[in-house]
């Protein structure tokens, strides 16, 4: 049986903090926060079954990607997932409740598609990035990571290495990036997540064009317990334009509750 990459942060013995990343990455994206989290936690940076150094993984749904991670990692942790890792994080703690601490997402929502009066990503931007995966892998990959910052101030040497680390890494499949895309598409966790009663947080950017804050209140309707905070000037990927910011924010949030 195959063995799901990780590596591991700071000093054991204190509050294990899990980062799963987004569609088409890897764990590096993580790259300006993990140093500063690590003082306070101890963190795992797991590579997505399929992504990174676990792409020996063939396609797996969300359900079975969430249940191996969740019987790979230490119970008893804080869950934080961006984008796609945020639905992973969120099937997590819908299906292990009692068993996880907290759970953070960033630039994340239970249905990443546009419905009516629920807005999201729209149908056709989602085929129109499975269409260029077939035409130019690599471009495509390239002008994913683009969009992430797309609009922030984000200075253009983080935005050059966060391309040059993640690209460094082994590549998903162009078999893995469509499942992944099938499940942004497809997946919709609205009636799961009111079942989550731990600690819940989620981090927005204000220039998200794949997130749009106007899901926002939305979310507050299904969830009314959690908290929420909005980076401002910040797009997708808040922790490589705004990494300060975002550390404290999390590092507060999870000090608050323990």
């Amino acid at each position: 049986m195959k063995k799901v990459f990780w590596r591991e942060l700071g000093r054991k013995n204190i509050k294990n903090v899990i980062f799963l990343h987004g569609w088409a990455l890897n764990s590096t994206v993580w790259y300006l926060i993990e140093q500063e989290c690590s003082k306070y936690f101890h963190i795992y940076l797991l590579d997505l079954p399929g992504y990174g150094r676990n792409n020996a993984f063939s396609s797996l749904s969300l359900y079975d990607m969430s249940e191996l991670i969740w019987s790979s990692l230490p119970k008893d942790s804080i869950l934080v997932g961006w984008s796609l890792g945020g639905l992973v994080a969120s099937m997590i703690a819908a299906n292990h409740n009692s068993e996880i601490k907290a759970l953070v997402t960033v630039a994340s929502t239970p249905c990443f598609l546009e419905h009516s009066n629920w807005p999201g990503i729209s149908l056709v931007l989602l085929n129109n990035f499975a269409q260029q995966l077939k035409i130019n892998f690599i471009s495509t990959i390239k002008k994913f990571i683009s969009i992430q910052t797309l609009g922030s101030h984000c200075i253009n040497s983080d935005l050059y290495n966060f391309k040059n680390m993640v690209l460094k890494q082994p590549m998903p499949s162009i078999s893995e990036l469509n499942s992944g895309l099938n499940i942004l598409k497809n997946t919709d966790l609205r009636n799961s997540i009111i079942n989550i009663k731990k600690p819940f947080f989620r981090i927005y950017g204000d220039l998200d064009i794949l997130v749009p804050k106007t899901v926002i209140p939305k979310i507050n309707q299904l969830i009314p317990n959690s908290q929420y905070k909005i980076i401002k000037h910040a797009s997708h990927a808040p922790f490589i334009s705004h990494p300060k910011i975002f550390s404290e924010l999390l590092i507060k949030f999870i000090n608050s509750i323990f």
